[in-house]
């Protein structure tokens, strides 16, 4: 069973590591692929192991690269894309004593997100209507709830925070 048939999927930093393994199996599940490097020997090496995918050089860490990859996305995919796996990456360390990186995660928050989705507004009151049905707070979150804790982090006031996660969800993720 080819599950990917014509579907035309793009991989960022498809032409080494985890993403070309990923795009070796989605190929090989009848994928449509447009990979993406920097690397002109990764390139190389990954139009030799895919000679049906579309790679192209361009580098995810230069945001100049952006529109680029846009205008081939639009060439690959006139009907637009199927599916997204944004993969490049790159590690640059620092002490955690020179940078503070903290992560905040929403839970279900009252926003556009559903709609800009295209879920129909009946179908976005019957989900908020579950979660918030399992939520331990008892309601769904609203924007102020995460703009509080994320000006707490970006204050002095979390001076001395560094590598947390935190859950602004009313519980539902320790539920």
């Amino acid at each position: 069973m080819n599950r990917f048939e014509d579907a035309s999927i793009l991989i960022t930093g498809g032409t080494s590591g985890i993403g070309l393994a990923t795009a070796k199996r989605l190929s090989g599940d009848g994928a449509q692929l447009l990979l993406t490097g920097h690397s002109a020997d990764h390139i190389d090496a990954a139009r030799k192991a895919l000679p049906d995918a579309t790679v192209i050089a361009n580098d995810a860490a230069d945001p100049d690269s952006v529109e680029a990859l846009a205008e081939a996305a639009a060439s690959f995919a006139p009907g637009g894309l199927d599916g997204l796996f944004l993969n490049a990456g790159y590690g640059a360390f620092e002490s955690l004593g020179d940078i503070r990186v903290n992560m905040v995660t929403p839970g279900l928050t009252e926003t556009h997100f559903h709609t800009r989705g295209g879920m129909p507004d009946d179908a976005q009151k019957t989900y908020k209507e579950k979660v918030a049905g399992m939520i331990p707070l008892g309601r769904i979150g609203v924007p102020d709830d995460v703009a509080k804790v994320a000006a707490f982090l970006l204050s002095d006031e979390a001076g001395y925070v560094t590598g947390a996660e935190l859950r602004v969800d009313g519980g539902l993720t320790m539920a």
